[in-house]
C-alpha cells in the first residue's frame, strides 16, 4: 500500500497566506516562524518521519553557494 501526501494544495491555502496566487517573495521578509502553523510550508515534510536527505539538501545548497562565491574576487572601490 502506497500514501502519498499531497503539499501544493497546502502551500496555496488561504488561511496560511494571503492571495497565496501571488508570487510576493516581500511576505517572507517579517515571517515569524515562531508563530507560523508548522505545517503551512513543509518543502522536507514535517514531524517524526520527515525526508532522511534533508540535511544533505541544506548542505549541498551551502555547498554551492561556496564554490560560487569562490570564483568572484572581491576588489575595493576606495583608492
Amino acid at each position: 500500500m502506497t500514501v502519498a501526501i499531497k503539499m501544493k494544495p497546502n502551500h496555496f491555502k488561504e488561511e496560511f497566506y494571503q492571495n497565496p496566487e501571488l508570487y510576493k517573495p516581500e511576505r517572507w521578509i517579517n515571517f515569524d516562524v515562531s508563530k507560523a502553523d508548522p505545517y503551512a510550508y513543509f518543502p522536507f515534510s514535517s514531524g517524526q518521519r520527515n525526508c532522511i536527505g534533508q540535511y544533505l539538501a541544506l548542505l549541498e545548497s551551502k555547498l554551492v553557494v561556496i564554490a560560487l562565491l569562490k570564483r568572484y574576487k572581491t576588489i575595493s572601490l576606495e583608492k
